[in-house]
């Protein structure tokens, strides 16, 4: 479903370009679909969401593709981390998922979306890294699957994979994360997904433990 929305990324109208990578040749503007601008001409699709602002109902598969789909295509691969990108591209990428989604127009909500975006970009650039640079797939070229890649932003984003400094750090942040009981994995599921397992391994921890049980 996922390579569905990445296909429907590509029928483009351009915009202002609001923020680039530095250093990045930019060669026009930066681009979103022509679903964003048609918006006006078709019915927006509801969805709702549970108390954690979690999605639910018949459109949640599809919008926790949508919201990897636009993490992938929208957010330039070549940004080092996600406190770089500008408050405006945030703010544009909030916009677009109100002109393609009816949600709830909240602060709350904006920023809970913006963090399942940084994640799934973060998720993004780990799988290029981890198949193309390094892995079996290292002779192969993603701008052929991931169409909307720059080739040229392609070539530098693996160049920066090869940097010393880039290494150190890639490797204080494994070691980090080997120390996180619960790691993010925003993929079908997401949080929701995070919560039941939690609970679930504090079920099997009160279960094996007798003094964790409780009197009423």
């Amino acid at each position: 479903m996922e390579e569905d929305f990445d296909a429907n990324m590509e029928e483009d109208y351009d915009i202002d370009d609001v923020n680039q990578p530095e250093g990045r040749k930019v060669r026009g503007s930066t681009r979103l679909p022509k679903l964003a601008v048609r918006h006006g001409r078709i019915q927006k699709k509801h969805v709702d969401f549970d108390a954690n602002m979690n999605p639910i109902g018949e459109e949640k598969d599809r919008f926790i593709s949508y919201i990897g789909s636009v993490a992938r295509s929208k957010v330039n691969i070549l940004w080092p981390n996600w406190k770089s990108i500008s408050k405006q591209t945030k703010d544009m990428i909030w916009e677009y998922i109100l002109q393609t989604y009816d949600i709830p127009r909240t602060e709350q909500m904006k920023k809970h979306l913006l963090q399942q975006v940084r994640q799934r970009w973060k998720d993004f650039k780990h799988t290029l890294t981890s198949q193309y640079v390094r892995g079996s797939r290292k002779d192969d070229d993603p701008c052929e699957k991931y169409t909307f890649l720059d080739p040229d932003d392609w070539r530098r984003f693996v160049a920066s994979q090869h940097d010393p400094k880039f290494q150190e750090l890639s490797a204080m942040n494994k070691e980090r994360q080997a120390k996180n009981l619960y790691p993010h994995y925003l993929s079908r599921g997401g949080y929701k997904m995070l919560e039941e397992r939690i609970m679930q391994d504090d079920f099997k921890y009160r279960c094996s433990d007798p003094t964790s049980s409780s009197t009423s």
